[in-house]
């Protein structure tokens, strides 16, 4: 029988994508009931039944993302607390520990970060992640993974989706009018916004453009330009249209 992997958050999104992709790699998926990373004891009986040779750290607090402001103490208990109990428990039984940690640790403005940049998580949920990884280093049979899970656009949405694009909004803006002022979009420029999506972007560029620039938003998806305009305020010089960048040639 091969060595078996043990999967902490075995019912939350990451094992998920596991279970469906996994062809070969002998896991088992604990769920929080087996497996509670804020009890020690409660870890050393889930190895202890299931003997694994390694633990593939997935369970955290992630989404909405706006718990981790709302309640710092539960962001702690789960992502550092709760990491360290992983950790000190792999050092009593020398396991080798993989630590599913996340791209939120970086800064947000570059992109393609490598593990040798700077980190500067701009939330509290990234803050949350990097203090999991201070225990993680300290142990040193470990690896840590630095990985943002994407998620689907959904066109049409209920309350609570609302809620969390709101939230994501909130979270990327700054970064992101960081970054389009940083590359030189300013007051009375025209731009034109390929793929505007649902206008988040759009709309911080027609506030740097201003009321004597203009910004024309498109995408091929009609229900996109729909949802865009409907949340967009009336004083933004904006103008959304329904188009093709392949077809840019014939774009008036």
């Amino acid at each position: 029988m091969k060595d078996l992997i043990l999967v902490t958050g075995g019912d939350g999104k990451f094992a998920k994508v596991l279970k469906s992709k996994n062809k070969i790699l002998n896991f088992y998926f604990a769920t929080k009931k087996e497996c509670n990373i804020l009890n020690v004891n409660s870890i050393e009986k889930i190895i202890k039944k299931t003997k694994p040779r390694m633990i593939m750290h997935c369970a955290a607090l992630s989404r909405p993302m706006n718990i981790h402001e709302k309640d710092i103490i539960k962001s702690i208990d789960i992502n550092i607390i709760g990491t360290s109990n992983i950790t000190k428990v792999c050092k009593k039984n020398n396991l080798k520990l993989i630590y599913f940690s996340t791209g939120y640790v970086y800064e947000g403005i570059i992109g393609n970060y490598s593990e040798l940049d700077p980190v500067k998580p701009f939330n509290n949920y990234g803050l949350s992640k990097l203090g999991g990884e201070c225990a993680v280093r300290m142990y040193k049979n470990s690896l840590i993974l630095r990985i943002t899970m994407t998620e689907k656009y959904c066109y049409s949405i209920g309350k609570q989706g609302q809620e969390s694009l709101g939230i994501l909004e909130k979270s990327f803006n700054a970064q992101t009018e960081y970054f389009l002022k940083k590359h030189g979009v300013t007051s009375g420029m025209k731009v034109l916004d390929i793929g505007c999506g649902l206008g988040f972007m759009t709309q911080i560029i027609a506030g740097l453009v201003g009321s004597d620039g203009k910004v024309i938003a498109i995408d091929n998806n009609e229900n996109q330009i729909k949802a865009a305009q409907a949340r967009t305020p009336d004083n933004l010089n904006i103008e959304y249209k329904v188009h093709d960048i392949y077809a840019l040639d014939a774009f008036s």
